[in-house]
């Protein structure tokens, strides 16, 4: 009750609010917000307005408290977090994160936008571009990340249950990205579920491709534009790295299909060549 006379006076809500947390810390905040939030939206004596105007008090307060624990970076103008482990030669780019407990290595560039989550380990001399998001995810030293780059994200784990309802599946485990790996435009990479997805040294992936939780890519595999991984997929090099450079068996597999895509088509020729009672004449 008397959390529903509080929520008639905004004004008095706000002022309540900024005592009740000046001084917590981020943690002790958030559990106050979700508590109180839960404990409102039971509440059968307040408005959906009311409801409206606490959880954008709370939200605001979170935002502040969130802010308070970031730093602006000297080199670049972003935000890093108080927590977080960042060389100093690193340029972390106006509009850019990173989060607690992530490892920013020597000379990272990091673009605007982008996202570094918590926990992310970034290696020496690797480069992001605009608006990468990395969370769950590990990068070795050297890389590329193009604009627009996902990488850490759930995979897609479903499962049926007994009501015959689809529910998720856990997907708890991380990406690890070797070294010098290059990763086109607004890929996407899942994380694992029952093992880490791995993109071994060297592999070079195009733009929009999607590669799904718990795939292993070798060592200098190359993937195409638009291509898609299913889960659990494991690509391995063809040849030995001492007789050639290593082939991905995708780019063997596209190599065929374009071989026969050509054959058929030189029988559509001469079917239809035949029926126009047309000579076909081979040099």
């Amino acid at each position: 009750m008397q959390t529903v006379g509080l929520l008639k006076q905004p004004f008095l809500l706000d002022f309540k609010l900024t005592a009740l947390f000046c001084g917590e810390s981020k943690m002790s905040l958030l559990s106050h917000r979700h508590a109180v939030m839960k404990l409102v939206c039971s509440m059968k004596g307040a408005s959906s307005a009311q409801k409206l105007h606490l959880g954008k008090a709370l939200q605001q307060f979170s935002s502040e408290a969130n802010r308070s624990e970031h730093e602006k970076w000297e080199k670049g103008g972003g935000m890093v977090h108080k927590l977080a482990e960042v060389h100093t030669s690193a340029v972390i780019e106006l509009g850019a994160v990173v989060q607690a407990n992530a490892i920013v290595g020597v000379n990272v560039h990091i673009g605007a936008g982008s996202i570094v989550g918590p926990h992310v380990n970034i290696g020496s001399d690797t480069l992001l571009g605009f608006n990468v998001a990395l969370q769950n995810c590990s990068l070795g030293t050297s890389c590329i990340i193009h604009n627009g780059v996902c990488i850490g994200q759930d995979g897609f784990g479903f499962t049926v249950n007994e009501m015959g309802e689809v529910v998720k599946k856990p997907q708890l485990l991380t990406v690890q990205i070797g070294n010098f790996v290059e990763i086109g435009a607004n890929s996407c990479i899942d994380r694992g579920s029952w093992r880490d997805t791995i993109i071994g040294d060297h592999t070079k992936i195009d733009n929009q491709v999607q590669i799904g939780h718990n795939v292993v890519i070798g060592r200098c595999c190359m993937l195409c534009g638009q291509v898609g991984l299913g889960g659990s997929a494991t690509l391995v090099p063809t040849f030995h790295e001492s007789i050639m450079f290593s082939v991905s068996p995708l780019l063997l597999f596209n190599g065929a299909y374009a071989i026969l895509n050509a054959s058929l088509f030189a029988v559509w020729v001469i079917m239809w060549c035949w029926e126009e009672k047309l000579v076909l004449l081979i040099t």
